[in-house]
C-alpha cells in the first residue's frame, strides 16, 4: 500500500527486537498501529522538552550579552 505523504517524513530507526515485540503487542491491545504509538511518543518528548531546551538557549543568549 502506497501512503501519500502529508507533511510527514518517511524516517528508518532501529529498535531492540525484545523493545519492538512489546510495542507491537501493545499496540494490538490498543487498537492502534505501532508506528502511530512511535509518533505520539515522539510528540510528547517533544512537548516535554522542548520548553526546556528553549529555556536553556534563552539563558545562554541572556549570559553571553
Amino acid at each position: 500500500m502506497t501512503r501519500v505523504s502529508a507533511g510527514n517524513t518517511k524516517i528508518n530507526i532501529y529498535f531492540n527486537d525484545a523493545v519492538l515485540a512489546a510495542l507491537k503487542k501493545l499496540a494490538l491491545a490498543r487498537g492502534t498501529t505501532y508506528s502511530e504509538m512511535i509518533r505520539e511518543a515522539c510528540r510528547e518528548f517533544v512537548l516535554r522538552e522542548g520548553p526546556k531546551v528553549l529555556g536553556e538557549v534563552k539563558a545562554v543568549k541572556e549570559i553571553a550579552k
